[in-house]
């Protein structure tokens, strides 16, 4: 290298300018790429350890790797190039070859001015003209003066080297800043520290406790865990499981349609555990225990009744089975039972459906001192109630079968009045005495009965009550365990004071014992017109007319059915059995008389109630009503009334037999139409005596009713002439 006092003092300097330029290029350049390979190694890591959640080992590795790759880019790229050292005339040949016309003058005079000032005069003049030297020298300065060294350095390589590092490194830096947060995770984590990265997936398991995370499920049952997926939704879990008797598992889930991801297992048969794996989430480990969930043993009830019902209480060696129960409203239910487990808690959920609410049942410790005994109740004081116990076992399981059932209040009803005397409104006259007659029933006994009479008319009076007490009830005393009640009484005209032309209105009153405020029934009310004696008569006699025609009617039919069975038997007297059709027509011949045993037994009925009402109102005297007595005798001797006995009755026997005759064969046809023929001559006998006994009661009643106008007649003649009446 020329000193700067020397000939090429010049050529020197820039010389030496020029290495400076080469050396900082080379440190540009080193620089430059240890900033690229150092920001490609934090890249590279970072997202191999953000991706894969890298192990502390091989991250050390990874670290090491990378400082022993940066090491050698530093000693490659920085040290080493500066380290070489860059001659003189290595620059000369360097800007001899960017150059070509100095046509080595430079290296040339360099190489001279060297020997110059290396060696002696003696020896400068025994090699080299000093004249030509100088000259050569000046010829090298004048050549170089007007190149411009600066061009033989390229410099575009390197700065676009370092461009683009210096531009990742300010990318890089610019996200640290960003993400501090994350830059001091990768920080310790590439060091090998255990700073754990922000997790773009957590995993939450769904219903374990959240300190021991155990959940206990009972032994046998189908069970589901639930995952769900925080953040980032890794699609598809793992679930890693370890059965207490050494049975391992996996098992991949995608996403269920609830969001969550499901691992469902069948009869469970024994404890494990398990951990889920998913995104860059690992849960901690999960336990699942099994138990025996609780249930009911020894379940009972007792009912306590209001007194007012005189029900007799539960006896507590004789308890009700719990279940759905039917009690009277008002009723407490006591219920009392013992589960197979200990308990922690047990609910009671009573009430209307959607209204339900609940309380705590007792804990009671059993003879062995276990909390499995649990008591309560509650009142059914609605119509329709549903009750519900619920267990909580001290090991966290609740009971697997639902313990609900349903309660029907039953209300108290109404008592319930059946009328049997009087029928129906009617005419009576003012001597009328007739009797009344009603049932009483009710579910917890009647209380009282009374009947409540007026008159009304051009006088209405108040509502008279008489209570039925113990000579007109039977039972005679009033009992809560008493359910019906038969009463009697007689409505006495002539002590209501009540004239012709006025109403007699009565009803019945029951009541029972319900508390604070009794039921009551009141019956419809019959009116009763006050008729003449002659008026009723009148009305009767046209009774009794109807009833002998309709005995006229029946006395035709019953002979035309006696005919129809005469020529039916002669029609099939050949036959050996009937066919469907044939036995048919037998069975119509049935129907028919069928007919006529409904008919007659209507008429007896009507023709005994004409006789009561006459003899109520003093319209018959013994005489008539006795023969009214006979024809209903009659008639209800061949057609008993609706379940009265009838095995011996001529018409509906005669009905059966013809029944009989149909299904039989010849030699048993012949002689049932034999007897059923018999049987029709006994209804068409007392057809006619009843009708005798009708004509005989008409005869009997003119000849009454000449006596009654006569003795009026007569009354009335004494009254005009002042006479006193004479009884």
């Amino acid at each position: 290298m020329a000193t700067a006092s020397g000939p090429l003092s010049g050529i020197s300097s820039r010389l030496d300018h020029l290495r400076g330029q080469i050396r900082r290029l080379f440190l540009i350049d080193g620089v430059s790429r240890l900033a690229a390979g150092l920001v490609v190694f934090v890249a590279a890591t970072f997202a191999l350890d953000w991706s894969f959640h890298l192990p502390s080992p091989v991250r050390l590795v990874f670290l090491a790797g990378g400082a022993a790759a940066l090491v050698w880019i530093a000693l490659r790229r920085i040290v080493y190039p500066l380290s070489v050292g860059i001659s003189d005339d290595d620059l000369a040949l360097f800007v001899e070859r960017h150059y070509p016309e100095l046509n080595d003058r430079l290296i040339s005079a360099i190489q001279l001015a060297r020997a110059g000032t290396g060696g002696t005069e003696d020896r400068r003049a025994g090699f080299n003209s000093p004249e030509l030297v100088d000259e050569l020298l000046r010829d090298a300065t004048q050549a170089s003066a007007a190149l411009d060294f600066n061009r033989v350095v390229v410099r575009r390589h390197v700065m676009r080297v370092a461009a683009w590092a210096g531009a990742a490194t300010l990318i890089l830096a610019a996200l640290a800043v960003v993400k501090s947060d994350l830059a001091w995770i990768y920080a310790q984590r590439i060091i090998g520290l255990g700073a754990k990265w922000k997790q773009r997936t957590q995993l939450r398991v769904e219903g374990f406790d959240p300190v021991t995370r155990t959940k206990t499920f009972a032994r046998g049952d189908d069970i589901t865990i639930a995952v769900r997926a925080e953040g980032s939704d890794p699609g598809k879990v793992t679930f890693l499981f370890d059965f207490k008797t050494g049975e391992h598992g996996e098992e991949k889930r995608e996403k269920a349609q609830n969001l969550y991801y499901l691992l469902q297992l069948t009869n469970l048969s024994g404890p494990f555990s398990f951990k889920v794996r998913g995104g860059d989430d690992e849960t901690e480990l999960y336990f699942v225990e099994t138990q025996n969930p609780p249930a009911l043993a020894d379940q009972q009830a007792f009912f306590e009744y209001p007194e007012y019902l005189a029900l007799d209480n539960t006896p507590p060696d004789r308890p009700e089975q719990l279940g759905n129960l039917q009690v009277p409203l008002g009723t407490r239910v006591r219920l009392a039972a013992t589960a197979n487990e200990d308990l922690a808690s047990a609910k009671l959920i009573v009430g209307p459906r959607g209204r339900e609410k609940e309380t705590d049942l007792v804990l009671e410790k059993d003879k062995e001192g276990r909390p499995r005994r649990i008591t309560g109740g509650f009142p059914v004081d609605e119509p329709s109630l549903d009750y519900e116990v619920r267990l909580r076992a001290a090991n966290s399981l609740e009971n697997r079968d639902a313990f609900r059932y349903s309660v029907r209040g039953l209300p108290d009803l109404k008592p319930a009045i059946q009328v049997f005397e009087p029928p129906g409104d009617e005419n009576i006259t003012d001597v009328c005495r007739r009797p009344v007659e009603v049932i009483t029933t009710d579910d917890y006994g009647v209380a009282g009965i009374s009947m409540e009479v007026r008159v009304v008319g051009p006088r209405t009076t108040e509502w008279k009550e008489t209570p039925f007490g113990p000579d007109h009830n039977r039972p005679r005393e009033y009992d809560p365990r008493g359910k019906k009640v038969r009463s009697t009484h007689i409505l006495d005209a002539p002590a209501l004071g009540v004239k012709e032309g006025e109403f007699v209105e009565l009803r019945f009153v029951a009541k029972d014992y319900r508390v604070p405020d009794a039921n009551a029934t009141t019956s419809r009310t019959y009116r009763f017109s006050v008729v003449s004696v002659s008026a009723l008569e009148k009305e009767l006699q046209a009774a009794i007319d109807k009833i002998k025609l309709g005995l006229q009617s029946q006395e035709t039919a019953q002979r035309t059915g006696r005919d129809r069975a005469t020529a039916t038997e002669k029609k099939f007297s050949a036959l050996e059995k009937l066919n469907p059709e044939q036995q048919g027509e037998v069975r119509g011949l049935s129907f028919h008389q069928q007919a006529i045993t409904e008919k007659l037994s209507v008429a007896w009925r009507d023709v005994d109630r004409v006789r009561q009402r006459g003899l109520w109102n003093g319209v018959f005297d013994e005489r008539s009503a006795a023969a009214l007595e006979g024809a209903v005798t009659a008639l209800k001797a061949v057609a008993p009334g609706p379940g009265e006995a009838s095995a011996t009755a001529a018409s509906p026997v005669a009905g059966t037999l013809l029944v009989s005759a149909a299904r039989a064969a010849r030699t048993e046809r012949l002689p049932l139409f034999g007897r059923i023929q018999s049987l029709q001559l006994e209804v068409l006998d007392a057809i006619a005596a009843a009708r005798r006994h009708l004509d005989h009661w008409a005869n009997l009643q003119e000849i009454i009713s000449l006596v009654r106008e006569t003795k009026r007649i007569v009354e009335e003649a004494q009254k005009e002439m002042g006479a006193p009446e004479k009884k």
